[in-house]
């Protein structure tokens, strides 16, 4: 009886020890959809079908998707990106990883932001796992217009690869949602939607997708990776060797603000955007995580404080602020733009998103834990400058078309109708009515003349006027232009870089605390 007590014990146990981290790491339906519908892209103009976003290299973004859908051609596609922006396709060629696999990359450019896919382990796709395949059917009578569908189901098997095909789920898809992501539980990419099974021509329910490892274990020529998986083939090794010595001695001296200073001028060294002196989205996730370590190992060592009650700890460092804004989403329940507001004040980095003057950070040890290190962002101000800019320019535009008008309309319709019946007031008033004889038909024409002349001085006078304003707009506008060309490093060093990019950069990264 007690063997049988310590077997469902220990089965108990091991059980927990399996589903616990499962739970612990998987997010719901809303937060997948989220992420889903941000990295997903919609081919048109050719043939209909889906894709995923998942590298971008300047303006360039990459999309993984299913080769069956281009015929060999990009020829009239377009990528329907997730804010529904219309983008050609590059060149007429189709990208193919590898040979007899159905598998194709294709690229578009755009200077807007886009979010990318965080690749996962397809190896752990496993029958009974929960899967979501994201896709764009093609219309139908009761969904008229291409919709991105976010669809839950499980893996039933894996069968050995038919042209890159090995997992089956049974997921609900439709036409049109070929190329589509197949992301697990915590909305990381596994791999890519792209067959349905079928006997005698009917849908057996049953659907298949190329494992993203088959992509990543590939050995590709003139295709860009992904820029970061939950399992590399390999770790890459830091792209800049840095210097950690100087932030070292800063650290130990207390001199934050110096060290904090210091810590940027390093991590735009690491994705070589010293001359601009701020950080963008990207720039942000290209940061390699070991130098993230290194500086977060050095904050950590050099801020610990004993408070009045516990023990000691760390005030300042990467990790620090990765466990603050994980606890309140752990609070929060889900991790959406109110997460980022809450731990933007819990760090004193008020206002929200980064919005906050970047020169009023505080370097000292009573700050807020987790203040620093602060990092110069992604110029809001010269953005907003930007915006004042084009509404000077469109200003400008309306008043040099109201000149024209008041010139072109004003003129001929102030001649054929203003002067004759202004003159025929005029010569009414002013004609003699006892001696109507001695009035003759050249004082006529003196008055004609007259109010002509007049008419058509304020005319020219109004579209003057509306031109010379417009010039001025013009010029206000240029001169803004030039300084704000002058100051990007400087508006960009008085603003907090974006609070969402810097945390999705920290959840890449594994970080130790210190002992």
């Amino acid at each position: 009886m007690i063997n049988k007590i310590k077997f469902f014990v220990i089965l108990t146990i091991s059980i927990l020890c399996v589903l616990l981290p499962q739970i612990a790491n998987a997010i719901n339906y809303e937060q997948i959809s989220e992420i889903a519908k941000k990295i997903t892209v919609l081919i048109d103009g050719c043939n209909s079908g889906s894709g995923v976003i998942y590298q971008r290299q300047g303006n360039t973004y990459y999309v993984l998707t299913a080769k069956h859908i281009f015929d060999n051609s990009a020829v009239g596609c377009l990528a329907i990106a997730p804010d529904g922006t219309r983008y050609e396709i590059n060149s007429n060629d189709v990208l193919v990883p590898i040979a007899n696999v159905d598998l194709a990359v294709v690229s578009f450019n755009s200077n807007q932001d886009y979010n990318l896919a965080t690749i996962g382990n397809s190896q752990q796709a496993t029958s009974g796992k929960n899967v979501y395949v994201v896709g764009a059917p093609e219309p139908s009578i009761a969904i008229p217009k291409r919709t991105t569908l976010v669809v839950s189901g499980n893996i039933v098997g894996r069968q050995s690869s038919q042209e890159g095909y090995e997992l089956i789920y049974n997921n609900a898809t439709s036409r049109g949602m070929s190329g589509g992501a197949v992301l697990d539980a915590q909305g990381q990419l596994i791999g890519i939607h792209g067959q349905g099974d079928r006997v005698d021509k009917e849908k057996t329910g049953l659907n298949l997708a190329i494992p993203i490892e088959t992509f990543l274990k590939a050995e590709i020529a003139n295709i860009p990776k992904p820029i970061s998986a939950s399992t590399p083939l390999s770790s890459p090794e830091p792209q800049v060797e840095v210097n950690y010595s100087t932030l070292e001695n800063q650290l130990k001296t207390l001199a934050w603000k110096e060290a904090n200073d210091t810590t940027v001028k390093l991590m735009l060294q690491l994705v070589n955007r010293e001359s601009e002196g701020w950080f963008t989205k990207e720039s942000l996730a290209q940061l390699p995580c070991e130098d993230l370590k290194v500086i977060d190992s050095l904050w950590q060592k050099y801020s610990r404080y004993k408070p009045v009650f516990g023990e000691e700890q760390s005030k300042f460092g990467f990790s620090v602020q990765k466990t603050i804004f994980e606890e309140i989403v752990r609070q929060q329940g889900v991790r959406n733009a109110n997460a980022f507001n809450l731990f933007a004040q819990a760090l004193e980095w008020s206002g929200g998103w980064g919005e906050k003057n970047y020169e009023s950070i505080s370097y000292k040890l009573d700050a807020r834990a987790g203040h620093l290190p602060a990092l110069p962002g992604v110029l809001p101000l010269a953005q907003k400058s930007d915006q004042s800019i084009e509404s000077l320019r469109t200003q400008a535009g309306e008043y040099a078309t109201r000149g024209i008008i008041i010139l072109f309309v004003g003129l001929p319709g102030g001649i054929m109708i203003i002067v004759p019946v202004l003159s025929y007031f005029i010569i009414s008033i002013i004609r003699p009515k006892s001696d109507y004889d001695k009035w003759d038909d050249d004082n006529e024409k003196i008055v004609i003349i007259v109010v002509l002349v007049l008419v058509s001085s304020i005319v020219l006078c109004f579209s003057l006027l509306m031109c010379f304003h417009s010039n001025r707009l013009q010029n206000e506008a240029t001169q803004k232009h030039n300084t704000l060309q002058k100051s990007i490093p400087t508006a960009g060093s008085k603003v907090l870089a974006g609070i969402e990019p810097l945390i999705s950069s920290l959840e890449r990264c594994e970080f130790s605390k210190f002992k």
